[in-house]
C-alpha cells in the first residue's frame, strides 16, 4: 500500500495520459504536431485574475494568459542555430559573478523544460 500522495500522483498521471490519448485520437492535426494541451483551467483562471496580473506587472493591453498560446512562435521566436548555448557559455566563461535564471514558458507552459534541464546539466 502506497502513501496517499503517491496514489494521487499516479491517478493524476493516468488521467492525464488518458486525456492526452483521447485528445490526440480526436485531433484533426497531422502526426508530428505538438501534443494537445491539457485541461489547466485552474492555472488559467488564477493567472488571469486581475489582482494576479497586477501583482506580476502585466499591462492591461496584454491578452489573457493561456496554456497554449496562439502566437506565431516562428515569427516571434526565430530559431537560433545552436539555441542560446553560445551566449550562455560566453557569460559563464567571462568569470564575472553572475546570477542567472533559465526560464521556460514566457508565453505559455508548452515548452521543452527537459531540454533546458539537460543543457544546464551538460554545462557542469
Amino acid at each position: 500500500n502506497q502513501p496517499a500522495h503517491v496514489q494521487q500522483s499516479q491517478r493524476s498521471f493516468r488521467l492525464s495520459e488518458t486525456n492526452t490519448k483521447n485528445n490526440m485520437m480526436s485531433s484533426k492535426r497531422p502526426i508530428g504536431d505538438a501534443p494537445p494541451c491539457e485541461d489547466d483551467r485552474t492555472l488559467i483562471n488564477y493567472l488571469n485574475r486581475p489582482e494576479v496580473r497586477q501583482a506580476i506587472h502585466i499591462p492591461n493591453e496584454v491578452k489573457q494568459w493561456d496554456v497554449c498560446s496562439e502566437i506565431g512562435y516562428y515569427i516571434q521566436y526565430p530559431e537560433l542555430v545552436g539555441g542560446l548555448s553560445p551566449q550562455i557559455i560566453l557569460l559563464i566563461s567571462s568569470k564575472r559573478h553572475l546570477t542567472m535564471l533559465v526560464y521556460n514558458g514566457d508565453v505559455d507552459t508548452v515548452c521543452n523544460f527537459l531540454g533546458n534541464e539537460w543543457f544546464m546539466n551538460d554545462l557542469g
